[in-house]
């Protein structure tokens, strides 16, 4: 589908983003147990955050851009990687690498608009219990501008992974308010990235590697998303 941009439609995003009143709609069937609150800087300078008493490491790689033109189209390619170790008690209990990478291809317009044609997100990540080992968890999510980010984490088990979008902005989604982690259609745990970010669970949810998946949904950057 074609979609038009402008520097308008940035105006509401950024004032999401600074918003702290926001609250992530809970998930149908889900019975908060616990609650985390989530502390630490937030966008791509972050180098540390902590989720309740777990305290996260974080190394941001570079991001990267590549541009090739052809006129009158264009194609942008971003690369975001990064890197963190969760601890807890100062023993270690997940480390994790993550690549987050995002296209677009943009053709010119009459008035100087610029059309994108094709626009596409993917996140993919390896998580190790204990930050050791051989048995790996892997977190990957795929979205578009009119799909927030959804996918799976796969381990000993499987869970899905949706992104909530606040409906707000230049997309049908709008700028993603969290995530909901779900085992078997129901919803374990809700990750909330915008406001005032907390992480609540279900009864008995509190596995870390739900924890580990909580830190990677918060430490997803979507500026790498935004092409034009």
């Amino acid at each position: 589908m074609i979609k038009r941009h402008g520097a308008a439609a940035l105006v509401p995003l950024l004032m999401l983003t600074a918003c702290t009143s926001y609250v992530l709609p809970p998930p149908p069937g889900l019975t908060p147990a616990s609650t985390l609150p989530v502390q630490g800087a937030t966008g791509f300078n972050q180098s540390s955050m902590t989720i309740g008493d777990y305290a996260v490491r974080i190394d941001r790689g570079s991001t990267q851009q590549r541009n090739a033109e052809v006129a009158p189209m264009s194609t942008a390619r971003k690369r975001q990687n990064y890197s963190f170790v969760i601890t807890r008690a100062d023993s270690t209990v997940f480390s994790g690498g993550c690549s987050l990478s995002a296209r677009a291809t943009n053709v010119a317009a009459p008035g100087g608009v610029q059309i994108s044609a094709d626009e596409a997100a993917e996140l993919d990540c390896e998580l190790l219990p204990g930050g050791r080992g051989r048995e790996s968890w892997r977190l990957t999510l795929t979205g578009d501008p009119d799909t927030p980010l959804h996918g799976e984490l796969t381990g000993a088990t499987t869970y899905t992974l949706e992104g909530v979008g606040t409906a707000l902005g230049s997309t049908k989604h709008g700028p993603t308010g969290g995530y909901y982690i779900k085992q078997a259609g129901q919803a374990v745990a809700s990750v909330q990235t915008t406001g005032d970010r907390q992480v609540i669970f279900a009864p008995g949810e509190t596995a870390d590697q739900l924890i580990a998946a909580a830190a990677v949904l918060l430490l997803i950057d979507e500026s790498v998303r935004d092409l034009d």
